[in-house]
Parts: C-alpha cells; sequence; structure tokens
C-alpha cells in the first residue's frame, strides 16, 4: 500500500533511468565501430523509469534520452544523416510509451492503493475500539499512504475537539504535537473546518501565503504550518445516519511532493463516509453497552425473571430471579444447555393437570415471530419435588420482515397466591361436601378423595374403634386402583395403639408428625412383622405428615397424608392445611354423632309427648297425622291424645308455643295435666282449669290452645260429642251436607284466669270429626296461606273416606301446597263415627 507513496517521494527511478541513457549515450560515442542505431537504445532508459517510479519521474528520463539522442550527432556521422531522424522519433515514440505506461500503473496502483484504504477502514467499522483508538487506526491507514497530515475532530457538545493526529516524515512527532496543541477556532475565509460543517460537503485548498494567514492565529501559529510545508489539502465532513459527527482533514506536503486534486477530493469523501460509520458504531456501541449495564442492572433487581431466547429455544439472556428460579447456580449453565435438556429438569403441567411439553413453549411460527400465549403453568422440578407456580409471558422480537429474532419470556412466581387460592377452594370444598351429609364417613372418603393429588398422593382417614384400636374410615390415592390395597392391610394389620409412629400415636398425643423421609428405619418401627414390612415398603411412601382430628377439644381421628409417586416435601403451609382440613374433619365427625345422639333423644322424647298408638275406641275409628317442625328434628310444640276416663273417651289436640326443650317441657305439662285431672274427673273443663292454673304458675310466659272433644253415650242411634275451645282453631265435622266448623271459641289457656263453656254437638254414623293444629292452615304456599277455605273443600272431596285416607289426603294436599321449610308442626285427629250400638 506504501509503494506509490515512496515512489513519489525518493529520486532513484530517475537516477537509474538517467545511468541507463548515459551508459548507452556513452558507449556510442566512444566506440566509433558503433552503429547510429545505438544511441537509440537510450529508450530503454524511460522503460526502467516507468518500470520503477512514476508518469513525472518518467518523462524526466524521457527528457534526458531526447537530449542524449540531440547530442549525438556530435560524434556520429551528423545531424544530415537519415537515422538521426531515427533515433528522434524512436526515442520521442518509445518515450511517450514510457509515460503513458507509467501513467497507467499509477493509476491502477492509486486504484489498488485507495480498494486496500476502504478495505482496511471497513475492518475498522465493527465498533470495537474506543473513539480514540478507531481514530488512531484510521490514521494507520491512511498515513503515508494517502495523505502526509491526518486530522480527525470531533463534535462535543457543539465543538470541535480534536481526537487524532498523525504526520508522515521527519520531524513527525514534533508536528503532531504542534496540531494537537493548536487551537480550533472558525476561520474568516470560508475555508476549513467552519465551512465543511456548514455546507456539509468537502473542500479542496490550494496552500498558499494568502491561505496561511486565513488560518493562522498568530505568528508563532503561522510558523509552525508554514513548516509543515503543506501544499494541498482537503476538508471533508464526517457524517453517518444523517448527523455531522466532526471533520477529517487529509494534506499533502513537500516532502512527498504530491497535490491532491478533484479526483483525491471525492475519494476522501467516501474515506470520510467510511471513517464516519466507524466512529459512529463506536458510539453506538458505547450507548448499547451502556444500556445493556443499565437494562442488565434494571433486569437483575426485578423480583420477576426474565430470560431472552433465540428462535432455536436457546438462552441468551437471564437476570439473577430467573437463574435461580429455574434451579441453576450461574447463567453460563443455562446458556449452555440445549432447550430439550432444560425442559427435561421439570414436569410441567397447566392449570387443569395436562402435561405439557417443549412444543407449548415455542414460538407458534418461526418465520412469523408469534408468541405463544400467557399461561399460568405448574412447575415441578424433578430432582427435589420442589413445585412451583409460575405465570409466564412472551413477547417476539423481529426483523423489519417480521422474522423471529429474539423471545423476551417474562416468568412472575406466583406460588404463593395460587397456593393459598387452591388451599381456600380445598377447604372450601371441603367444608361443602361436609356439610353437605351427616353421613360422615362417606363424607370423609370424599374430602380423602379431594385431598388427592392436590395435597398428596395418598390420603388416609383413621377412627378410633372400641375393638380394633384404630380403624380406617377413608383411603384415596392417585391410582384407584391401590386403595383396594391399603384397606385390606389396614384390616389385616390394624393398629395396635403403642406403636411411636402412627394414627393411633397421633390420636393418644394429639400431636402433628412430620415424616420428611419414610425411610427403612421408620418402617421397622411400624411394621408388625417381616411380611408387614415388606408391604409397607412396595407403597414406597418417600414423606408423610399425620395430622389430628380435632372437635371441642377433642382429638376424634387422624388424617395422614403421603407423598410416594412425587418427591415433594411437605411444606410449612402443607402441615397448616392438612391441620386445618383434619379440624374441619373433625368437626363434620363430632357434628354428626351429636346429631344422631340428638335426633335419637328427640325422637324419644317425641315418642314421649304422642301416643305410643291409638287406642281401640268402639263404635269410633281413630286416624293421626303428626309433622313437627324445625331442624335437626326438633320436638314440637303440637301434641294429642286419646284416652278413657270416666265419663267416656276424649281426645285433645293441642299446640304449645315455640319449639325446643320448652316447648317439649310444655308439652308434657299440657299433655299429662289434663290426661291426669280428666281420668280422676272425668270432666273436661275441671282438666283445662287446672291446666291454666299451672301455666300461669310458670315464671315465664306459657301458652297452649287445645280442643278437647270428650264423647258421649249413644242415644236413639247418634252419639253426642262435647267439645271445649281453648283459642284453637274450630274442628271440623264432616257429614253428607259437607264440612262445617263446630265448637265455641273460649280464652287461650296460660293467659288470664278465665271460665270455659261446652258445645255439644250431635254425630250420625259415617260422619267425622276433624281435630288440626294451625301448623296445617298457616302453611304457605307462593303468595298466600294454605287457608281454613282451602282445607274445607280437601275435606269435602274426601268426605266419604275413611280417618287414615281423609289425614292423609290433607297431609298430601298441605305438602302440594307450600313452598320453602316448613315453619309450623302439623297435627291432624280424626274421629269417624261407626254404626250406634244398640242400647244394653
Amino acid at each position: 500500500m506504501e509503494a506509490l507513496a515512496r515512489g513519489r517521494t525518493t529520486f532513484w527511478p530517475v537516477v537509474a533511468g538517467v545511468a541507463v541513457v548515459a551508459l548507452i549515450a556513452g558507449y556510442d560515442a566512444s566506440n566509433i565501430d558503433s552503429h547510429s542505431i545505438v544511441v537509440g537504445m537510450v529508450v530503454l532508459g524511460p522503460f526502467l523509469a516507468a518500470l520503477l517510479g512514476t508518469a513525472e519521474q518518467t518523462a524526466a528520463v524521457v527528457v534526458v534520452s531526447l537530449a542524449a539522442v540531440a547530442l549525438s550527432a556530435l560524434w556520429n556521422s551528423g545531424g544530415a544523416d537519415q537515422d538521426y531522424v531515427f533515433r528522434v522519433s524512436g526515442v520521442i515514440g518509445g518515450g511517450t510509451i514510457a509515460v503513458l505506461a507509467a501513467r497507467g500503473r499509477d493509476r491502477t496502483t492509486l486504484v489498488a492503493l485507495r480498494f486496500g484504504a476502504l478495505s482496511a477502514i471497513s475492518d475498522i467499522v465493527d465498533g470495537s475500539d474506543t473513539l480514540s483508538e478507531t481514530a488512531q487506526r484510521l490514521a494507520e491507514v491512511l498515513v503515508p499512504s494517502v495523505a502526509d497530515v491526518f486530522i480527525l475532530d470531533t463534535l462535543q457538545d457543539g465543538a470541535l475537539v480534536r481526537l487524532a493526529v498523525r504526520v508522515a516524515g521527519a520531524g513527525g512527532d514534533v508536528h503532531e504535537a504542534f496540531l494537537n496543541g493548536r487551537r480550533l477556532t472558525e476561520d474568516t475565509q470560508g475555508i476549513g473546518q467552519t465551512a465543511a460543517l456548514t455546507r456539509n460537503a468537502g473542500q479542496l485548498i490550494q496552500f498558499s501565503a494568502a491561505v496561511l494567514q486565513s488560518v493562522a492565529h498568530d505568528a508563532g501559529d503561522a510558523a509552525g504550518l508554514g513548516a509543515l510545508g503543506l501544499r494541498t489539502f482537503t476538508v471533508v465532513p464526517l457524517r453517518a445516519r444523517g448527523f455531522t459527527l466532526g471533520t477529517l482533514t487529509l494534506a499533502v506536503t513537500d516532502t512527498s511532493r504530491r497535490r491532491f486534486g478533484p479526483d483525491d477530493l471525492g475519494f476522501h469523501e467516501v474515506v470520510a463516509g467510511r471513517a464516519a460509520l466507524a466512529l459512529d458504531n463506536v458510539a453506538l456501541d458505547r450507548e448499547l453497552r451502556h444500556a445493556e449495564r443499565q437494562l442488565g442492572i434494571a433486569l437483575g433487581a426485578l423480583d420477576e425473571a426474565v430470560t431472552v431466547t433465540n428462535p432455536a429455544g436457546y438462552t441468551l439472556y437471564a437476570n439473577d430471579a430467573a437463574v435461580t428460579l429455574l434451579g441453576f447456580d450461574n447463567a453460563e449453565d443455562l446458556y449452555a444447555m440445549p432447550p430439550a435438556e432444560v425442559m427435561e429438569l421439570y414436569d410441567v403441567y397447566d392449570e387443569d393437570g395436562t402435561a405439557l411439553t417443549l412444543a407449548n413453549f415455542e414460538p407458534a411460527a418461526s418465520e412469523s415471530g408469534e408468541a405463544p400465549p400467557a399461561m399460568l403453568v405448574r412447575n415441578v422440578l424433578r430432582s427435589t419435588g420442589e413445585e412451583r407456580w409460575l405465570w409466564r409471558k412472551a413477547a417476539p422480537i423481529t426483523d423489519d420482515s417480521g422474522k423471529l429474532l429474539r423471545m423476551v419470556n417474562v416468568i412472575e412466581d406466583v406460588t404463593a397466591i395460587k397456593l393459598a387460592e387452591l388451599r381456600a377452594q380445598l377447604l372450601a370444598e371441603a367444608s361443602d361436601l361436609l356439610a353437605a351429609s351427616l353421613d360422615y364417613e362417606r363424607t370423609l372418603q370424599q374430602v380423602a378423595e379431594l385431598a388427592v393429588p392436590g395435597l398428596a398422593d395418598w390420603c388416609i382417614v383413621s377412627l378410633p374403634d372400641r375393638e380394633s384400636g384404630v380403624r380406617t374410615a377413608a383411603v384415596a390415592h392417585v391410582d384407584p386402583g391401590k386403595v383396594g390395597f391399603v384397606r385390606e392391610m389396614a384390616e389385616r394389620y390394624p393398629d395396635p395403639g403403642h406403636l411411636p409412629i402412627g394414627p393411633a400415636a397421633v390420636i393418644k398425643s394429639g400431636q402433628t408428625q412430620v415424616i420428611i423421609d419414610v425411610a427403612d428405619e421408620v418402617l421397622q418401627q411400624v411394621a408388625q412383622d417381616a411380611e408387614h414390612l415388606a408391604l409397607l415398603k412396595t407403597l414406597g411412601a418417600r414423606t408423610g405428615v399425620i395430622v389430628p382430628m380435632r372437635a371441642a377439644g377433642t382429638v376424634v381421628g387422624a388424617l395422614t397424608l403421603l407423598n410416594a409417586e412425587s418427591p415433594r416435601p411437605f411444606a410449612a403451609g402443607d402441615v397448616a392445611l392438612a391441620e386445618e382440613l383434619a379440624r374441619r374433619a373433625g368437626t363434620a365427625v363430632q357434628n354428626a354423632r351429636l346429631f344422631t345422639e340428638r335426633a335419637r333423644i328427640t325422637a324419644t322424647l317425641q315418642e314421649g309427648l304422642l301416643p305410643a298408638r291409638l287406642p281401640v275406641v268402639p263404635g269410633w275409628t281413630v286416624a293421626s297425622y303428626y309433622n313437627p317442625a324445625g331442624a335437626l328434628n326438633e320436638v314440637g310444640g303440637d301434641f294429642y291424645d286419646v284416652f278413657e276416663t270416666a265419663q267416656g273417651w276424649m281426645l285433645v289436640v293441642g299446640d304449645v308455643t315455640g319449639h325446643g326443650a320448652q316447648a317439649a317441657k310444655l308439652t308434657a305439662v299440657a299433655r299429662f295435666a289434663l290426661r291426669a285431672v280428666a281420668e280422676l274427673t272425668g270432666d273436661p273443663l275441671q282438666a283445662i282449669g287446672q291446666l291454666n292454673r299451672m301455666l300461669l304458675a310458670e315464671p315465664e310466659l306459657a301458652l297452649v290452645t287445645l280442643v278437647c272433644v270428650l264423647l258421649g253415650e249413644p242415644v236413639a242411634g247418634e252419639r253426642s260429642v262435647d267439645i271445649v275451645r281453648c283459642g284453637h282453631p274450630a274442628p271440623l265435622l264432616v257429614g253428607a251436607a259437607g264440612a262445617a266448623e263446630v265448637g265455641a271459641v273460649g280464652p287461650i289457656l296460660g293467659a288470664l284466669e278465665a271460665r270455659w263453656d261446652t258445645e255439644r254437638v250431635t254425630m250420625r254414623a259415617g260422619e267425622t270429626l276433624l281435630l288440626f293444629t294451625d301448623g296445617i292452615t298457616d302453611a304457605l304456599g307462593p303468595s298466600e296461606r294454605f287457608g281454613t277455605e282451602r282445607l274445607i273443600a280437601v275435606v269435602d272431596a274426601a268426605a266419604s273416606e275413611l280417618p287414615a285416607a281423609l289425614v292423609a289426603r290433607v297431609a298430601g294436599a298441605v305438602r302440594a301446597f307450600a313452598t320453602g321449610s316448613q315453619q309450623d308442626d302439623e297435627a291432624l285427629l280424626a274421629l269417624r263415627c261407626d254404626a250406634a250400638p244398640g242400647p244394653p
């Protein structure tokens, strides 16, 4: 690249050419026998110069050759000789050819030099060096091959700052120091850097005294510039991406004796464009590195994991959160691992539990760069069984054509939130199951199945048993086929109750047991013999937790959770969830037992407040219906009774205000007080008066309504019935003419001191007297009460039916009419008059 420059700065091609001319001319002059054509051989001198030097140097040798030919007339045959003309013509023609050849070679060399310079500059534009280093490399390429002086100034904050200077030849260091220290100011002649920056165009300047005066700041500055020996120089702006970065100044001096022309200016503008690109790349690279550092700091501080992958799925970047979340020690290990191998580290499922593969996370189309949809996944690290819930979002980075370049993935660890949601959901579902049925053993099985596989691979519920100590009430497993095996093993090897580990120990101590590793030593403590140990090993349990089922301060059972297929340990949150699940299950067991006991007590008490069965009343057919209201089969406030007195058979239907224990107490008082007094006196009015006094003596208001019916002796084929009403709905007398209310109403019992009267009604054979409580008429339908009119209509339609069919018809009509829950007790007592017996 420096060959042309060296040729311009030396005289060896001229010396060599002239020497050849002199040798040939000397030989011709000293040899009288030589032919005159010999002197024409001096053309070899220009050819030699053309081979070694420039066109200018070759032209100089041609001039010497012509002089030698002209002088050859002195020692040859004279100027008239025809050979003389031939010699002159030959030298002129040969010299012209030599000059043209040298010029062509110069241009070829110049093109090669320029191409080489541009190629070398292209190697600099990668932006790998600093600005100063890039400028120095540009100077090394251009000096001395293109210019003798190189000056590069860059714009920084609106002012030119000298970045690099290089001067070829002797004294270059001194000149570089001078140019580096030279002040940069605006010129006054419209030449130089200011003009180049203003016009965005290069300038070709022939150096002269006027130019020196224009650009020099003072005498010292002029002296320094004069010492450079400048001949011509160019000043061109450095522009890249539409911005001006600075100026490039190139000059030739007396040292190389070269000059720049318009062609050089054009080339320098091309060089300036390449140099500006190199400098711009450096600036961009610096900004990019700075941005990357800032981005790395910002992403590193995020709690969310961030990764960047290429279209093949390889990780190119991962922040600290991503490295930790994915279970790697450092980012480099993640970068080096193929995507398929990374995926093999985990078991991944979607929110519904469907297993996912690598294809679910790849771009939908690599060419279009479409990102996979955001998704919530359950990620299980296979080596430890650690489980995480991750919310993954991806965004593609594409080129101008839409082709995928990178995929940015943001992964948020929502494990705590999701586990809290799942735990709350599991507890809610368990509560619904436990509250839906009082069959607690069936419910416990449903709860065990609910805990699998969300909480564990195995779930076993154990309850105390008087015979075997502990019995298995429920078993669930991710593989239903293994449930029977565990039940059979539990029946064959019941917990003896003295083992240090197991449900019996937890029920006895009330303390949770967490088994981090179900090793052989643990199984040996539980196994009852060698065969039992072998069976326990087949379960493959790895970790376990046994929690007590508590209720009202008492341990009513134990819930065992085991992980076998999955190696995940039970975290503190899992243990707390298991304890809460066991507490709710224990409460359900206790409630079911209490309900069973209460229902039994209620049934027994209710049976004690009603006749065990209706007696046979001669000449009458009697049927009853009773349906208590209230939750958990509370004892009702309605009652009825049929018993014999000294004055005849008596029927009573009553209604005590309220429900539950207080109502049961008043019901017992009312029924047995009436019966006792009536059986002694045979007088319903005395029985009612005594009951009223007892109710008034109660510390709290106690109100009772009732109807008392005393059956009289038959007279002339008829039967008399004495009716006493105490604030109670009127009975219905059902005959051929239809149903009608009978009985005069009197005061309610327990309200005040009062008197009651009887009303006698005559009944014929086939007629029925229907007694009922207000629970029948007050039953609520869609928009109104069942009411007396609707009751009469139902009774009229069934007037001919026997008492049992009649009460069934009325009860069915009420059930069909009513909506919602039953609000009050319902009682019916039907009395049909049969054929009257004859006189004794």
